[in-house]
């Protein structure tokens, strides 16, 4: 009983010092600066990286790229958070959505997109990576 009594008065003033610490500071030499530095301004030049999409629609002939456009906007006030891309590939408009970084992040969404797009499918392209956030 006494040597617990003990050990809590000894050790009881310690412990307040462990936890005044509110913050650490980091001696970095200015060689890994530099090298942090260089690596941020050469991922702000990138703009697309390899990556999926799901296209859900490719039209040709008449009135095609009407029918595609309104594909478009049709999508776009389903799945408002997607993005949503109108390309031409000729003789086809292609309507691809999303930019997705790997094949599971765009299975993720294929079901509930092919609720409403039957035909819907993952490609492989380059996607945009100015929304990232890093």
């Amino acid at each position: 009983m006494q040597k617990s009594i003990l050990l809590i008065i000894i050790f009881f003033p310690l412990s307040f010092g462990c936890w005044g610490q509110n913050s650490v500071m980091y001696d970095i030499e200015p060689a890994i600066l530099n090298v942090i530095q260089k690596h941020t301004e050469a991922w702000q030049k990138v703009k697309t990286v390899s990556g999926y999409k799901i296209q859900i629609g490719a039209l040709s002939g008449s009135q095609s790229r009407l029918k595609a456009i309104e594909t478009k906007e049709t999508f776009g006030r389903l799945f408002p958070a997607i993005e949503c891309y109108l390309s031409y590939a000729e003789p086809n408009f292609r309507i691809r959505v999303g930019d997705f970084r790997s094949r599971l992040e765009a299975f993720r969404y294929l079901d509930k997109i092919q609720q409403h797009f039957p035909g819907a499918f993952i490609v492989k392209e380059n996607i945009s990576v100015i929304k990232w956030n890093y």
